[in-house]
C-alpha cells in the first residue's frame, strides 16, 4: 500500500523549515524607542509625584508623633512648654528642645526629620523641623532670659503654629504683626522674608522655614497637636497663625 502523501495535522516533517524570521528595520526600532521615551516622559513625573506624596505622608506621621511628645512633656511639666534651649557658652546652657523630647520618642531621632528635607540642621541636632520662637524662646529681643510659656497662654491652639518644616535649623523665626513676608531671599518663588524683620537689628532675614518642601507646601503642627499641610501661599499670608496670643 502506498503511503498517503498527506501529513497528519500537527506532525512536523523532519527537515522542513518555517517562514523566514524577519528582523526589525532601523526605522521600526527608532519608532519603538520613541514610543518608550514618550511613555517614560509621561510616567516619570507621576512616579516623582507619588514619591513626594509618600515622603509628605511619612513627614506628617512623624510630626504627629512629635505633637504627642509635646503633649506628654507638657503633662509632665506643669503645663509648661519645653524651653527652646541655650548654648553652654551662654549662662551655663541647658538642653535644646529636641533633646527634651527624645525620651518621649523612644530616643528615635529619625522622627524629628522629614525625609524630604536636609539630613541634619546646621548645628548638628539631627532635625529639620523648626519651632516658632516666641512661646519657646529663652530670651527676648532685648536679651532678657525667661521661661517658655504654659500651654494655656496660647491664644488659639488649633490655629497657632507650633512646629513646621524648616530648612536647616531647629527654629523658625516668628513673623510678628507688620513683619509678614514681602521678600524672596532664596529665589524659589515664595515670599519667605520680611523687609522689616528684625529691623534695626539683623536687618533683612530669612525666617528659616521650608514652605516649598512638599509640592509648594509644607507640613505644620499646631498647638492642639493636630497636623496639616499648608500651601506656601497660605503659610505666607495667614497672619493670624503667627500670632500666638
Amino acid at each position: 500500500m502506498i503511503a498517503s502523501a498527506a501529513t497528519p495535522r500537527g506532525m512536523r516533517i523532519r527537515g522542513a523549515t518555517g517562514p523566514t524570521a524577519r528582523s526589525f528595520t532601523l526605522v521600526e526600532l527608532l519608532v519603538v524607542i520613541a514610543i518608550l521615551a514618550i511613555l517614560a516622559s509621561l510616567l516619570l513625573p507621576a512616579l516623582a509625584g507619588a514619591r513626594d506624596k509618600g515622603r509628605q505622608a511619612v513627614c506628617n506621621a512623624g510630626m504627629k508623633q512629635v505633637g504627642l511628645a509635646f503633649n506628654l512633656y507638657v503633662g509632665d511639666n506643669d503645663d509648661m512648654l519645653p524651653n527652646f534651649g541655650q548654648d553652654i557658652s551662654q549662662n551655663g546652657g541647658y538642653p535644646f528642645w529636641p533633646d527634651r523630647l527624645r525620651g518621649y520618642l523612644s530616643n528615635n531621632s529619625e522622627i524629628l526629620k522629614c525625609p524630604a528635607g536636609p539630613p541634619s540642621d546646621t548645628y548638628g541636632f539631627g532635625v529639620n523641623y523648626g519651632l516658632t520662637t516666641t512661646p519657646f524662646f529663652y530670651y527676648n529681643c532685648m536679651g532678657t532670659y525667661g521661661p517658655s510659656w504654659k500651654i494655656r497662654q496660647i491664644g488659639d491652639p488649633s490655629h497657632d503654629l507650633c512646629l513646621m518644616d524648616s530648612q536647616n535649623t531647629r527654629q523658625v523665626y516668628t513673623f510678628a504683626a507688620g513683619q509678614m513676608p514681602d521678600l524672596d531671599l532664596d529665589g524659589d518663588g515664595t515670599l519667605d522674608s520680611s523687609s522689616v524683620f528684625w529691623a534695626g537689628g539683623a536687618g533683612k532675614s530669612h525666617n528659616c522655614a521650608a514652605p516649598n518642601r512638599h509640592s509648594r507646601g509644607l507640613n505644620c503642627l499646631f498647638f492642639d497637636w493636630h497636623t496639616e499641610r499648608r500651601t506656601a501661599r497660605s503659610w505666607a499670608t495667614d497672619t493670624v497663625m503667627w500670632n500666638c496670643r
